[in-house]
């Protein structure tokens, strides 16, 4: 996005991002990939809520949604896909089948949290580039 285009987005929690070279932080609605360092970004200012009760990926995101009520968040069902155990040579090595979510795809997880953050952000249109297990649950969540 633009920062013209940013600008419109509602700023609906306080969220930073904090380079993890040089110290820097950025509001999360800034739009910065990276620091201007060159340093990668980690998200601060965020403690997980301490209800953890609920279902899927929004138990551990909540908080990032403190207005939506019960049923205002978008969701296909994603996140509590089944590990099971299994014997890998001499060691025992557990395996989350994640094609069991909704698109088939790891991918959904990241793209309900990211798709709920436009939307309570305003956000009416998105764009990406990508053919594969991205696209296809953009597309799905949108």
């Amino acid at each position: 996005m633009t920062e013209m285009e940013m600008s419109g987005i509602k700023k609906s929690f306080d969220l930073t991002f904090t380079c993890a070279r040089c110290g820097k932080e950025y509001s999360a609605h800034e739009a910065v990939w990276r620091c201007s360092c060159g340093g990668t970004l980690n998200l601060t200012g965020y403690e997980l809520p301490g209800d953890m009760s609920g279902r899927g990926v929004f138990r551990w995101l909540r908080g990032l949604f403190p207005d939506a009520g019960e049923g205002a968040l978008l969701s296909l069902g994603e996140g509590e896909t089944p590990m099971i155990r299994r014997r890998v040579g001499d060691a025992s090595a557990y395996f989350k089948l994640d094609y069991l979510q909704p698109t088939g795809s790891y991918k959904d997880r990241g793209m309900a949290a990211l798709v709920n953050w436009l939307r309570s952000a305003g956000a009416r249109r998105v764009v990406e580039d990508s053919s594969g297990n991205a696209g296809s649950a953009m597309a799905a969540y949108c």
